[in-house]
């Protein structure tokens, strides 16, 4: 009876069962942004600038949800 009830949680470990359940989130989907090449840097119009902008934040918001990720699996 013992070993009936250890295989059946070791089954239920390899399963999933138990243990840490998390949900990797998906990639943020990036806009697309044209910029000009200079010898002295770069240059954006208006509406791509906006568009950098909401791609560093999709982007920041992503790394934090994978940071919330784990740390709920380190405690």
């Amino acid at each position: 009876m013992k070993r009936i009830l250890i295989a059946t949680l070791g089954v239920f470990l390899l399963s999933g069962c138990f243990g840490p359940k998390f949900v990797i989130p998906d990639e943020p989907q990036f806009k697309k942004m044209q910029m000009y090449q200079f010898e002295r840097g770069i240059c954006f119009d208006n509406p791509d600038a906006e568009i950098l902008k909401g791609n560093i934040e999709a982007l920041k918001d992503y790394a934090d949800k994978l940071r919330k990720i784990l740390e709920g699996i380190r405690e």
